[in-house]
């Protein structure tokens, strides 16, 4: 029986539309043919990107980089901060934009990275978005992956992205709103809640160790979307204790694993949601992780309503990423 459901924390609403699951070609992708050559993002083609921001080394004495971050050759945001407003009245829309590229051999997805080089990455994660807040005028930083033709990416070299911005996205604005009014209401955190909510029941949960849960959400947009939530209450990312970053990568990596491993050639995009850099010390904000495959393609009845039509209840995503 189809149902509406809305997610409390993002205020999205969606519909569960088991009945749609028999649509032809549901769920499935081609195999992604792609550079392999002529990657500009492999090692020994180091001059076919902008010029380094950083390098992290494999190690204290190698002259190898294992982590490389350079400016996006097409940058969405001017680097260049301006006064006023164009002829149409927009404003101008500056920040940074920036590509981490993960490896510098030809590795197609972030699960081929071993625990500690995902956990290298991750506290490149960090320090990239903590690079971001010192920049005059930068509000906020939103770090993401897209992963395979259909989430967005136009090079199979695993990699991801940081763009920080000047104002506050409408999306983040919506979290941050949940957040007070549920701390107003109840003295506590939505998502340390939400957390207590799905290890009650269990049903919608994906995969856990001693320091973070993954889950599919209540309101799940898309069948098999993720929610990857750290047990100790953290307001912002880069502030996660540093002996947690191993820990993080494992459960990242084996839910990626089992995903791939589910739906071969599975197209994906993650990102990190964390408290912004000028927001008042709203410590009841708590940081997550978004994993959504690109199950489905939004159509008419998503652009004209703004619901998503979800035909695989969360429930029954969870148990078969945990059968995977």
């Amino acid at each position: 029986m189809p149902e509406y459901r809305t997610d409390p924390l993002s205020g999205h609403t969606v519909i569960i539309a088991p009945e749609r699951q028999s649509r032809p070609g549901a769920f499935s992708f081609p195999p992604w043919k792609g550079e392999t050559v002529d990657c500009p993002f492999c090692r020994g083609k180091e001059s076919e990107t902008p010029q380094e921001i950083c390098v992290h080394p494999a190690d204290a004495a190698s002259s190898e980089w294992q982590i490389r971050v350079v400016p996006n050759k097409y940058p969405a945001l001017s680097g260049q901060s301006r006064e006023g407003r164009d002829s149409q009245c927009a404003d101008i829309a500056t920040g940074l934009h920036e590509v981490i590229i993960e490896s510098p051999n030809h590795v197609t997805s972030v699960t081929e990275l071993g625990d500690e080089q995902l956990a290298a990455l991750l506290r490149v994660y960090a320090e990239r978005i903590t690079a971001a807040e010192k920049q005059p005028g930068i509000r906020c930083a939103q770090l993401f992956k897209n992963h395979g033709p259909a989430a967005g990416a136009t090079l199979q070299h695993t990699r991801s992205q940081l763009i920080a911005m000047d104002r506050i996205p409408d999306a983040l604005r919506r979290e941050l709103s949940a957040v007070d009014d549920h701390f107003a209401n109840s003295g506590s955190c939505i998502v340390c809640d939400l957390i207590d909510q799905e290890q009650s029941l269990g049903d919608r949960i994906v995969l856990e160790n001693d320091d973070f849960l993954a889950f599919c959400p209540y309101a799940s947009r898309l069948p098999y979307e993720m929610r990857l939530v750290p047990r100790i209450h953290r307001a912002r990312f880069e502030n996660t204790n540093p002996e947690h970053w191993q820990s993080l990568a494992s459960l990242l990596r084996q839910v990626l694993q089992t995903l791939e491993s589910l739906i071969p050639n599975v197209c994906y995009n993650y990102l990190i949601h964390s408290l912004p850099f000028d927001t008042d010390r709203n410590e009841h904000y708590h940081w997550h992780m978004e994993i959504i495959p690109r199950i489905a393609t939004p159509a008419g009845f998503e652009w004209g309503t703004g619901l998503f039509m979800n035909p695989m209840p969360p429930e029954q995503a969870a148990s078969e990423l945990r059968s995977s």
